[in-house]
């Protein structure tokens, strides 16, 4: 993979294991409301939480809507101890920090929720990130991977994403970037064309030329 200038990141699922913590909050929520957990989860993964809320609270106010964000949002915070990187995820990122290699995080997530867990799991600080305060199109739309793009100054199809949620994928081929698919075991059968699947970064290695950046690929 040659030519590439910049690396855009998911983060639940992507560059930490948050996932079961994410799906145990959403599970706890949902049997308080009175909902299916096993319908909420199949919805959640990958779009903001107000999207999720507004699906399956109908004709709930705004502000109510705000209060049910306000209330996850603190429990995401004060549940984030203990998170842990996914593996070889540290590792590519202090590369990149080394070889000055710009990238950032792009996630559905609240900026205090997703600051709690790149802290907890010991990643190093992005160049950018955005959050679902930075959009008003949350994933699977393009616009939150073209904003990280615009913030790193390239361009997306100079871009390669990691994602793992059906509409970060999604949201990331729409903006033309080149796609990786970081496999969880909240995985989904699907038909998005990605360059590489894999479950950690420990077979990939990283060099520089003229060009920008070529990332490896170890069988």
């Amino acid at each position: 993979m040659l030519g590439f200038s910049g690396m855009l990141f998911d983060l639940d699922g992507t560059l930490v294991n948050s996932l079961e913590k994410v799906e145990d909050s959403w599970k706890n929520w949902s049997v308080s409301k009175g909902l299916c957990p096993q319908e909420v989860l199949g919805y959640l993964h990958g779009k903001p939480a107000q999207v999720t809320f507004r699906h399956f609270l109908t004709g709930a106010s705004d502000e109510e809507i705000l209060r049910e964000c306000k209330a996850l949002e603190d429990y995401e915070v004060a549940d984030a101890a203990g998170m842990t990187a996914v593996d070889g995820a540290i590792d590519l990122l202090n590369t990149l920090q080394r070889l000055t290699i710009p990238w950032a995080i792009v996630t559905s997530g609240l900026s205090r929720v997703a600051t709690a867990r790149i802290a907890a799991a010991g990643l190093p600080r992005p160049n950018a990130l955005i959050t679902c305060e930075n959009v008003t199109l949350g994933k699977p739309h393009p616009q939150a991977f073209l904003l990280g793009a615009q913030r790193l100054n390239c361009s997306p199809a100079r871009c390669i994403a990691f994602e793992d949620s059906l509409s970060g994928l999604a949201s990331a081929k729409a903006a033309e970037c080149t796609v990786i698919e970081l496999v969880t075991a909240q995985s989904v059968k699907h038909t998005i064309a990605c360059y590489l699947s894999l479950k950690n970064y420990l077979p990939l290695e990283i060099s520089t030329d003229g060009d920008g950046f070529r990332l490896n690929y170890r069988e």
